[in-house]
């Protein structure tokens, strides 16, 4: 059967050549087989060599950049690569590639490709982060999983993880997860670690609900969204009842009116449903408020900390109760149709 690869087409130009090779190292590391001209090439005629790989590689990564942009080479490879119509993902070094993807006459213009399917690295607080961006945009067939592949059940678009069957104590999702479904891993006692990959942005109810031996969950720097319930009945529930935290995200219970909320930069959906607390005041660091986590609550005020963006719908539905809601910093674009305008205030 023939190898299925990743080509990675760039310059020659010495910052270009070092981040490619960080990524190519990135990418094996991560189970995907990659070629790139400066790590596998063999005697013979470098141009044949360059354009068998092309015409067999299952999919690309175009490396832009200015200098890219300006090589006679990297052009002949972006046609071979349109000829061949198979996936291909931009990656953009800088802002003026940006820009070419939308301009008439240019390579990445005829590409079709445009900004919103490129990655764009100056986007992310790290280089790792757009690399595993990159990594989830690749298509299934390239990756090499680390598990047992027949062990995972994906829906037809192959992006949302709907079961795992295996009884491994470690399991690395696959980066191009993008979703893990209601009771995917539900009441599988042999799973003890876990790694969520970055791509994946919503995990369901119940999802790891009765894995008991659960106790480390790593990666989730992704998540959008993430059901209260997703990880009850495991080794990463405090055993007193009281509302715990999982890379970030903080789980919760019932709360009582003098209860302190942990500091968390994201809370579960439904997390304090109906909670008692009259008023509550977020630690800094909070980014986003899953939706219906403090839906039918007996909350009175509450005070938002500078760091949040996003608050989700129905967070705060039925709080009739509301008289004061506090933003320290910028006011959510939705905040007017979660609370009513007489309420809100802003102080900075």
């Amino acid at each position: 059967m023939k190898q299925r690869f990743v080509f990675i087409s760039h310059s020659n130009h010495p910052s270009d050549v070092d981040i490619c090779e960080r990524l190519y190292k990135y990418l094996g590391a991560c189970g995907v087989c990659c070629w790139m001209d400066r790590e596998d090439m063999h005697s013979g005629s470098w141009k044949e060599q360059i354009v068998e790989k092309l015409l067999d590689a299952s999919a690309f990564i175009l490396v832009e950049s200015i200098h890219s942009l300006q090589s006679p080479q990297v052009k002949k490879e972006i046609n071979l690569m349109t000829s061949t119509e198979r996936p291909l993902i931009p990656f953009a070094l800088d802002e003026y590639c940006l820009s070419l993807d939308k301009e008439k006459g240019s390579a990445l213009y005829e590409l079709g490709v445009g900004e919103l399917q490129t990655v764009f690295l100056n986007r992310y607080p790290q280089e790792s982060y757009a690399f595993e961006k990159l990594l989830s945009y690749l298509p299934p067939e390239v990756i090499c999983f680390k598990n047992d592949p027949t062990e995972f059940h994906f829906d037809s678009g192959g992006k949302v993880l709907e079961k795992y069957v295996g009884h491994d104590s470690f399991v690395e999702i696959p980066g191009f997860v993008q979703a893990i479904a209601d009771g995917a891993f539900r009441n599988n006692s042999d799973l003890v670690t876990v790694y969520i990959p970055d791509s994946v942005e919503r995990i369901g109810r119940r999802a790891f609900l009765g894995c008991s031996a659960l106790s480390r969950v790593d990666g989730m720097r992704g998540i959008i969204d993430v059901d209260n319930s997703a990880f009850n009945y495991t080794n990463l529930v405090s055993g007193d009842g009281k509302p715990f935290v999982v890379n970030g995200i903080l789980f919760g219970s019932a709360l009582a009116n003098d209860a302190i909320l942990p500091s968390a930069r994201m809370i579960a959906s439904n997390a304090f449903y109906g909670c008692e607390a009259e008023e509550l005041i977020f630690a800094d660091g909070l980014i986003s408020v899953g939706e219906g986590a403090f839906m039918d609550s007996f909350l009175r005020r509450i005070v938002f900390p500078v760091t949040l963006k996003r608050i989700g719908m129905r967070a705060f539905a039925s709080c009739t109760r509301l008289k004061e809601v506090v933003f320290l910093g910028q006011v959510p674009d939705n905040a007017t149709l979660i609370f009513d305008q007489e309420k809100i205030k802003e102080k900075k």
